[in-house]
């Protein structure tokens, strides 16, 4: 586990420089927000002190209204508390100097010494109330220099601190029983145009640097609605989120979450990241906060429900979904579909059953539900079953698409070689679903009659396909059309009806019709042309990383492993970021020894922490090393990470044998592998005997296999190379460990075709 734990140790690593530049952004915004704040306070006890000075000389001049003025300056103090009152008051003061003008002019020269007495108590006065007044000024700067410091001292103890209390104040209690109904913000359509602007302006920012686009993003700020602020801040988390600044992000989470908790984007979004970094209790936590919040919210109850599962809490997912016991199914019934699911995959199928039952007499307009149904039911092998649910379903809604091609899957796969029902069930979908469907269905009816060697079936319903395909999307039937004919070895038609695809594809497509047409070649032995069109790929789709894979795997088969590795590492200089190309050089240097196996696979793991084909080569080094501990490890992780590549439950199979015996109980696997329901995988697909095999029919296929290419440990230590490890169990053939044997005796076409095309099924 060292190379997991030193990558993780460098994606946790902060990157303190950056972190210091954004403090002091952040701290930069927070002050200026501060200064805005302190100024205007301190706007009003100027106000008053210049008002008193005005009111005080007024009084002055007009003798005789002494106790009026020095009311008028008491009232002064007290501004915001008595605004009217003060209005109303120097209306008042204007007329009764007005009246008391004359009055002062007759007594002027007979009170000239009482006026003298007055001057001197309001300058006195005037000074007190100037020095009460900047008093109070310093008091306020004073208080927010400290609140500042504090701010400060906060916001470093935030970013310091990997456990930072998700409940806040705010958040520490349940909300009111009407808050849940406040839901999202009600945007008007002019602050929706404004965040359009200034995402679009963002995006370019982005560009320039964290920095740059923190910068812009605080300014916008000032411009933008309050309303919209809590996407500005969610913008910023998702920037730091993908550069790896997980502090920073988890800071303007918490902001989005404390401006808007009622909203469950931000919830779902601060969980996933909290989820990606394998802090599965903190996202388990903020999910739980997020449901006090959106108590009903639909995305964030499957999700929730979802990561107690997770952490085998199936008790925890089941109090989620009894809080929606009193609520109306109309507006629940997707979160007690995903309860259903989670029985299902728990094994629990009696319940599942149940659940999806009352979802179909309650729900009958949905046809996903029956969808989900159906699944259950192929899964666990009951075809009766399937199909009366599918039946049903297709009775309230025959328009719904999917359920017309689960049906035709389920008739033929029950049918034994008889396509009556079939063929009478792609009438029934033609004359129900739309026109836009009707193309797909004939397709689907054309891949049915070939797999039946009704060849001549087969291409009149491609033909009735291309008469009702629009034409931005025929080039996918010439495509299918030529692997029927490649499969029935009409290798010149193939090539006809692929250069017919190669003039229809459009331009972003055309390096799934390249692919095609260089597995054409190669499997018509035409190895050099197919180089030739791979390299033609690579340079008109550079950033489809298959194209390069392709290459690579072209010179496995071709046996050519020197080839094989140059190109694996060519390739890997353009994408970095790609599993399977990782998991190709690691299988080629099986040549070269365990140490340089183990060299590629450490290295592979600092670009793809998280592939399930890298997972499993590793765990396929320490099978041969007998570290039967480390590969059980290495092979969780390629199942959590990568569920729908197959050879990690084939191994873990192995496995099982290696421990347990050829007779061990494998229910638990087959369950396992039930649930993430696999469709790649170079083993996985040479132990599926029909594109219509069960996941379990293919792990018992793949069991009878090993047992049968398993020689007494004995004699494989005996006998075995040198090169080769020491694992015994399907130590001979193509289920080997030592997979540079891969291509060491002869394949029937049907084995090369499977090895060339692998699960890329051709498909409406």
């Amino acid at each position: 586990m060292a190379p997991l734990q030193q990558h993780q140790q460098q994606i946790q690593q902060p990157l303190s420089q950056q972190n210091q530049q954004v403090q002091q952004h952040l701290q930069s915004h927070h002050h200026q927000q501060n200064q805005q704040h302190g100024h205007k306070q301190q706007h009003h006890p100027n106000q008053h002190h210049h008002g008193n000075q005005h009111h005080s000389n007024q009084h002055h001049h007009h003798g005789g209204n002494q106790h009026h003025s020095n009311q008028h300056q008491h009232q002064h103090q007290h501004q915001h508390q008595h605004q009217h009152q003060h209005q109303h008051h120097n209306s008042n003061n204007i007329n009764s100097n007005s009246n008391n003008q004359h009055h002062g002019n007759q007594q002027h020269h007979g009170s000239q010494h009482s006026n003298q007495k007055h001057k001197n108590q309001q300058n006195q006065q005037s000074q007190q109330s100037q020095q009460k007044s900047q008093q109070s000024h310093q008091a306020q700067q004073q208080a927010q220099q400290q609140a500042q410091q504090q701010a400060q001292l906060q916001a470093q103890q935030n970013n310091e601190s990997d456990n930072e209390e998700l409940l806040s104040t705010n958040h520490s209690k349940p909300p009111p029983p009407n808050e849940s109904k406040r839901g999202e913000l009600v945007e008007s359509p002019v602050s929706k145009q404004q965040y359009k602007h200034f995402i679009k302006q963002f995006k370019l920012k982005e560009k320039e640097g964290l920095e740059i686009a923190m910068d812009f993003a605080f300014q916008s700020l000032n411009v933008l609605p309050e309303k919209v602020h809590w996407r500005v801040y969610l913008e910023l988390a998702d920037l730091a989120n993908r550069q790896n600044n997980l502090k920073l992000a988890r800071k303007f989470y918490r902001k989005v979450t404390s401006t808007q908790p009622y909203i469950s984007q931000g919830w779902l979004e601060y969980a996933k990241m909290e989820e990606d970094y394998g802090r599965l209790e903190k996202c388990q936590k903020i999910l739980q906060l997020g449901l006090k919040h959106c108590p009903y919210n639909e995305s964030l109850l499957i999700k929730g429900i979802r990561h107690e599962e997770k952490m085998d809490n199936l008790e925890g997912a089941r109090a989620l979904l009894s809080q929606l016991r009193d609520q109306s199914i109309y507006k629940t019934w997707r979160a007690v579909m995903e309860g259903g699911l989670l029985e299902a995959r728990a094994g629990n199928i009696d319940v599942a059953r149940k659940i999806f039952k009352y979802l179909m007499k309650h729900v009958p307009w949905y046809g996903p539900i029956y969808q989900e149904a159906y699944k259950l039911e192929e899964r666990c092998e009951e075809y009766e079953r399937a199909i009366n649910i599918v039946e049903k379903g297709l009775f309230e809604d025959p328009k719904y698409g999917p359920l017309w091609f689960s049906a035709l899957r389920l008739y033929e796969k029950t049918s034994h070689g008889f396509l009556q029902a079939t063929r009478s069930t792609v009438e029934r979908a033609r004359q129900a679903v739309s026109r836009e469907v009707t193309w797909k269905i004939y397709f689907e009816a054309a891949q049915i009659e070939e797999r039946s060697k009704n060849l001549t079936l087969s291409r009149a319903a491609y033909v009735k396909s291309v008469e009702l395909c629009p034409e931005n999307l025929l080039w996918k039937v010439w495509l299918g059309g030529s692997r029927t004919e490649l499969n029935a070895d009409n290798i010149a038609v193939a090539r006809k009806l692929v250069f017919r695809a190669l003039n229809e594809v459009p331009s972003k497509l055309r390096s799934l019709v390249l692919l095609e047409y260089s597995r054409l070649e190669e499997y018509a032995g035409n190895i050099n042309k197919s180089r030739r069109i791979l390299k033609i790929a690579h340079v008109e789709a550079r950033l489809d990383w298959k194209v390069f894979l392709e290459s690579v795997l072209l010179e496995m088969r071709a046996n050519n492993y020197e080839a094989a590795i140059k190109e694996a590492k060519e390739s890997l200089k353009i994408h970095s970021g790609a599993g399977r190309l990782w998991a190709a050089l690691i299988q080629l240097n099986q040549l070269k020894g365990v140490k340089a196996q183990l060299h590629v696979f450490k290295k592979a793991l600092q670009f793809v922490p998280k592939s399930g084909e890298v997972w499993c080569e590793g765990a396929r080094i320490a099978l041969n090393n007998n570290e039967p501990e480390e590969a059980r490890r290495f092979l969780e992780f390629a199942i959590q990470f990568t569920p729908q590549f197959g050879d990690s439950f084939i191994e873990l199979l192995r496995l099982e044998i290696m421990e347990k015996g050829p007779n061990c109980d494998i229910s638990k696997l087959e369950q396992l592998c039930i649930n993430a329901d696999p469709n790649y995988g170079f083993m996985w697909l040479h132990c599926t005997v029909s594109v219509l095999d069960s996941a379990r029919q293919v792990l018992r296929n793949a069991k009878k296999l090993l047992l049968e290419m398993t020689p007494p440990k004995e004699q494989y230590e005996r006998e075995k190379k040198p090169n080769y490890g020491s694992c015994w169990v399907g130590a001979e053939g193509v289920l080997s460990l030592n997979l540079n044997t891969r291509n060491s005796w002869p394949l029937s076409n049907e084995s090369r075709r499977k090895s060339m095309f692998g699960s890329d099924l051709v498909k409406p």
